[in-house]
């Protein structure tokens, strides 16, 4: 009966000094599954800017923001986005984009290994890649006089190949002479536009929600917050039958 008893005050010790420690993972898994359930009220399926916070994820934020100015405002390249001006309006591999056009009604937009048409909504027309017959890699764009087309395919100089776009006709046609053409290169982007392009560039899909969903389950930590979350949940399990043991003990008539 003695040793019944000093068993019993142990685990109750053992039991208040469990329930104080893991007192703030119970506000932690409490506050995050609150804010889980209601992410959308709360805007949290926005996407993450927070240049710390993303440092974590292992996304950097660029330190120099390039692109081409036309006349109807700048197309440069954050990440994998293409963005008229602060929107983004397509996708390019990164360090892939090549050039930008603006052509009366419509951008024309190239990366090495696609060419992407934007109506004068920014919205995308058609997408031409290799698929499609279009030579690569794209090293340049640039237009006539006429108002046509032109691709440089392959290394700059003699190594590479002229190629006229008839955009009516989806087709490229090989230009045996090379007349001379202004490339437009790609730019650093005006300050105030990269400091906007950066603010709101996430590069990933990842959101507020996503962020607290990781904290709730450990694994914004690695494989060690997992293991941690999972200790935890097996304290909590022991304490609610710990709990119940004594209060089963105390309700037992001596």
């Amino acid at each position: 009966m003695k040793l019944q008893k000093i068993a019993r005050l142990r685990l109750i010790r053992w039991h208040r000094r469990t329930g104080i420690l893991l007192a703030l993972f119970l506000v932690l898994l409490a506050g995050t599954g609150i804010l889980i359930n209601h992410a959308k009220e709360l805007n949290f399926d926005q996407p993450v800017n927070n240049a710390l916070i993303l440092s974590w994820y292992g996304v950097n934020t660029p330190d120099q923001v390039v692109g081409v100015h036309t006349s109807n405002g700048w197309i440069s390249q954050v990440g994998t986005g293409l963005y008229w001006d602060d929107e983004q309006v397509a996708q390019c591999n990164e360090a892939a984009f090549v050039g930008a056009l603006w052509m009366s009604s419509r951008f024309v937009l190239s990366c090495k290994n696609e060419l992407i048409l934007l109506d004068a909504e920014g919205e995308i027309e058609e997408k031409f890649s290799p698929l499609y017959g279009l030579p690569v890699p794209v090293t340049g764009l640039s237009k006539n006089g006429s108002g046509d087309i032109l691709i440089r395919v392959g290394s700059d100089g003699n190594g590479s190949q002229l190629y006229l776009f008839d955009l009516a006709g989806a087709r490229w046609a090989l230009q045996k002479s090379q007349p001379s053409l202004f490339w437009p290169p790609l730019v650093s982007v005006p300050g105030d536009l990269k400091k906007i392009l950066v603010k709101n560039y996430s590069g990933s899909d990842i959101s507020w929600e996503r962020v607290l969903l990781d904290l709730h389950s450990g694994r914004l930590f690695g494989q060690v917050g997992r293991w941690v979350m999972d200790v935890v949940a097996i304290a909590m399990l022991v304490l609610a039958f710990s709990g119940l043991w004594l209060w089963r003990m105390r309700a037992t008539p001596k």
